[in-house]
């Protein structure tokens, strides 16, 4: 790869003097790496990708590094993933690499302890890029070019911060719930009926980015009675925040599976009909927070040496193995 790609640079690797190979170009600032010989089209395609995505929403660059250099980042396949401060070498495995390990492990080498989805936005803080945004949208509000964001269906404020709905809410339970590792949400008025005229949003945030919400159904107590043809529930209940969440959910057959979150958060909406019929309960559901963190392991330098050998094995083998 011969053009210049951009990533950020571990704030240990400027301590340890690599700032003396670190080139600026007016803005941008360039780092120097190497792919190793013996790595896979596999490992090297995800980590230039990976550099190529940052590029484009950050102001650091990474070039080739000259043959002779002695002061850069190796990527070396190896029997796992890593990065190594102390030798400036991160470790990939075909076995543990996806685009979101690639790109955060590409943190990690900026001192960067984040999900992907938050990564470019703290390397535009901590390497001052000036012309990129530093805005951070909340539960999935969208970037715009300007680095206003645009706010996801609920939810309102210049970050998408507040819940938009919450005049309208009904129930004493309604409102953000700042998750704890299990609870339960329902009405307050479960298990009797709930009011003709509800309409409850729940906003289940873990405070972790890590952390995902797995939401489960004990109940789901909505009405059916004398729907119109194709509806399948006279009450309204969504979920946002799910990607396999399919909203409204239909009330007239098994209770909905379990799901979870795309991030550290879920918006459970319910809007009851207020001809109903008859009485119901409303939903009973039981949440548990799942912590997601990366898999990627940070060695310290006592822990260099052993692995560094190992790793050179193994480049080894995969070198003699393809003379063979």
């Amino acid at each position: 790869m011969k053009h210049a790609l951009l990533i950020a640079s571990l704030l240990a690797v400027f301590n340890s003097g690599y700032t003396r190979n670190i080139r600026q170009v007016g803005s941008p600032t360039i780092f120097n790496f190497k792919l190793h010989e013996s790595n896979d089209k596999e490992v090297n395609d995800c980590v230039e990708k990976a550099m190529e995505q940052i590029q484009q929403e950050t102001c650091l660059y990474w070039e080739d590094a000259d043959e002779d250099s002695q002061n850069h980042v190796t990527f070396l396949q190896s029997g796992h993933c890593s990065w190594q401060a102390s030798n400036k070498t991160v470790h990939l495995s075909p076995n543990c690499i996806t685009d979101d390990t690639c790109y955060e492990i590409l943190g990690k080498v900026a001192d960067i302890e984040q999900p992907k989805r938050h990564i470019s936005r703290h390397i535009n803080i901590k390497f001052n890029c000036t012309e990129k945004c530093t805005t951070e949208c909340h539960h999935g509000g969208v970037l715009n070019d300007d680095c206003t964001c645009s706010c996801q269906y609920g939810f309102k404020g210049q970050n998408c911060e507040t819940l938009s709905k919450k005049a309208q809410f009904t129930d004493s339970t309604c409102g953000e719930i700042r998750a704890e590792p299990s609870g339960n949400v329902m009405l307050s008025t479960y298990p009797s009926a709930y009011s003709k005229t509800t309409f409850c949003q729940w906003l289940i945030k873990a405070a972790d980015p890590w952390d995902v919400i797995e939401l489960s159904f004990d109940d789901f107590d909505l009405d059916t009675t004398d729907m119109p043809p194709g509806q399948h529930c006279n009450d309204r209940f969504s979920v946002f925040g799910s990607y396999s969440a399919v909203n409204p959910f239909p009330c007239d057959g098994e209770k909905p599976k379990r799901l979870r979150s795309d991030s550290n958060w879920l918006l459970v909406e319910l809007k009851t009909d207020a001809f109903a019929e008859s009485s119901k309960k409303g939903p009973a559901m039981r949440y548990t927070v799942i912590n997601t963190k990366s898999g990627i392991k940070t060695l310290s330098e006592e822990q260099t040496s052993g692995a560094g050998l190992l790793s050179f094995f193994t480049a080894s083998a995969v070198a003699v193995a393809r003379l063979l």
